[in-house]
């Protein structure tokens, strides 16, 4: 999987002009940008990324608790923070262990060697996570301990703050959210929706309905994983690609 960075700004501008300095690096990876924080907030619980590049104050708001928060979900994203307000480099460095903190206006050289070096960094990472990907989940429910083949999962749902994980042989219940999950399992599976963990490995079919979610089907199993609207075109590029493999 290509690396994935989130830009967070409230000026296109300035976010278009990121994304530029990016672009011109010719390396492989895929750009998000948001300019409001809830939107953010949203999208973390679907997408793991593995770069954020923010100003500090947007919007007259500080973004330390964003990242903070951010951090909790995937402690080992990489935060560049560029901005014109030199006083944070402290809170910055101790609160969100940023990996750069660069001034406005940017120098394109500066920035472009930062994100060069992220760049590598998040891939090598990948490279050395897919040979060593984990063969079995253990999940803890009860006071009782389960150990889950991956291989067997076909999709995990989201019910309340309960994970259920569908099996052929059977169903999993643990307490835990999606995304840290999805942090324990290898790059077979793809967030569909805010309530279901797919894997692709199992996907025998899927029903593309218009204008609604569509269902993912599987062998030998009578229970459906939702597609959400928004993940229809990426998830139909994924599976396309995986199946390619």
């Amino acid at each position: 999987m290509k690396p994935s960075i989130l830009i967070y700004n409230d000026s296109q501008l300035q976010r278009q002009n990121l994304i530029d300095f990016l672009m011109e690096l010719n390396m492989p990876m895929e750009i998000y940008e948001f300019e409001d924080a809830e939107e953010i907030s949203k999208k973390i619980q679907e997408q793991k990324f593995d770069a954020i590049i923010t100003d500090i104050i947007i919007k007259k708001e500080s973004t330390i608790n964003l990242i903070k928060k951010i951090r909790e979900i995937y402690p080992s994203i990489y935060v560049v923070f560029i901005t014109a307000y030199k006083n944070f480099i402290m809170e910055a460095v101790s609160e969100c262990h940023c990996y750069d903190y660069i001034s406005k206006p940017v120098n394109k050289e500066r920035f472009q060697s930062t994100m060069k070096l992220i760049l590598e960094r998040v891939m090598e990472e990948k490279n050395i996570h897919k040979e060593s990907n984990p063969k079995n989940l253990v999940i803890n429910y009860n006071n009782q301990s389960f150990i889950i083949p991956i291989d067997k999962i076909l999709f995990i749902e989201q019910c309340g703050y309960l994970s259920i994980i569908h099996t052929r042989d059977g169903t999993y219940r643990c307490v835990s959210t999606l995304v840290r999950l999805y942090n324990e399992l290898n790059e077979d599976f793809f967030l569909t929706h805010k309530s279901f963990l797919v894997n692709l490995k199992n996907v025998s079919h899927v029903s593309y309905n218009r204008r609604t979610s569509g269902d993912i089907y599987f062998d030998q199993y009578d229970k459906t994983a939702l597609l959400s609207v928004r993940k229809k075109s990426e998830f139909k590029k994924t599976l396309l690609n995986y199946n390619k493999q």
